[in-house]
């Protein structure tokens, strides 16, 4: 039968110096999973998804004047067909098991016009292994990816009685129709850059997980990526690393490197401490966000929770 599932959505921005943005949006998805004879994974999708907007443009929207949209009532339909096809291999590896799984994916859908809709929240995008093989890969809502398009990977694990390897990558091959995003973020061209993720754990105490996007010609890195986390669920420490170098213009999306670092520690049943810290290690000549000591503010929170629910209620 499948799972059908509906989404709706409204938003409505007001500026004193600005464009002005009114938009609701209503998608329906329908979604099947086959298993075969030889173990391979069959997923169905069918999605149908309608925009409406009203909008003032104005070019003071964003550095981009193609974000402002145009002025008026405007409105699109974009029904969407894909279907993804996995055939995971299992067996003894090392003492542990393996598995090995090719992953292919085809998206059929009309091509669309982005054009004449603001771009509100759907700018942050840089493709990740994460955002790979979804129907939609533009964040929120505003920018939509019609037209059609292959997508192909690999996955592989390894499991064993304290360790547990998982590794992944994959790379998209757009078929016909227009890119919403711009250069930069992996997806521009016809042929995407290559995106990939490993992760390795120990027990419940180590986790490191690495990212990375090469370049699609010259297998530059593009993103690297790589957190280590060491603790139990309670009390741990992070520190992360991560470096863009997309070579882009866009002000929005600017190369970086930065350090982060975080703690927190469990003081009694019900309180914790945290405290993070972001640091910037971009070079003293790119383009960086104006600090004077290249630092970001530390964050630092106690926090319980309640009796009905395990989260922190409470943060100062």
């Amino acid at each position: 039968m499948g799972q059908i599932s509906l989404r709706a959505n409204t938003l409505s921005i007001y500026r004193s110096d600005g464009g002005d943005t009114n938009r609701g949006s209503l998608s329906v998805q329908w979604r099947q999973t086959r298993f075969g004879d030889w173990g391979q994974v069959l997923t169905t999708t069918a999605l149908g998804r309608a925009d409406i907007y009203h909008n003032t443009s104005s070019d003071r929207l964003s550095v981009r004047p193609e974000d402002a949209g145009e002025s008026g009532w405007h409105g699109r339909v974009l029904p969407t067909l894909a279907t993804t096809l996995s055939l995971p291999l299992a067996g003894p590896a090392l003492g542990g098991v393996q598995t090995f799984e090719p992953i292919a994916q085809i998206v059929v859908a009309p091509n669309t016009n982005n054009s004449p809709f603001p771009n509100e929240d759907s700018r942050a995008f840089d493709l990740d292994s994460a955002s790979l093989f979804e129907i939609d890969r533009a964040p929120g809502l505003d920018r939509i990816e019609g037209g059609g398009r292959v997508t192909y990977g690999l996955r592989w694990s390894l499991d064993q009685k304290n360790w547990q390897i998982r590794t992944e990558a994959g790379q998209s091959y757009r078929l016909y129709g227009d890119s919403p995003f711009i250069a930069g973020t992996g997806l521009a061209e016809g042929r995407s850059d290559i995106v990939g993720r490993t992760s390795l754990r120990y027990r419940d105490w180590v986790d490191l997980i690495h990212r990375y996007r090469l370049d699609r010609d010259s297998l530059a890195v593009r993103r690297n990526e790589i957190d280590l986390r060491v603790g139990t669920a309670r009390t741990f420490g992070t520190i992360g690393y991560s470096k863009l170098n997309r070579d882009v213009l866009n002000n929005e999306l600017e190369d970086r490197a930065e350090l982060r670092l975080s703690t927190r520690v469990q003081v009694a049943k019900y309180w914790s401490m945290f405290a993070s810290s972001i640091i910037d290690v971009t070079r003293s000549d790119a383009p960086t966000i104006p600090r004077q000591d290249g630092f970001a503010p530390i964050a630092r929170a106690a926090a319980y929770p309640t009796k009905t629910n395990a989260s922190p209620s409470r943060s100062a």
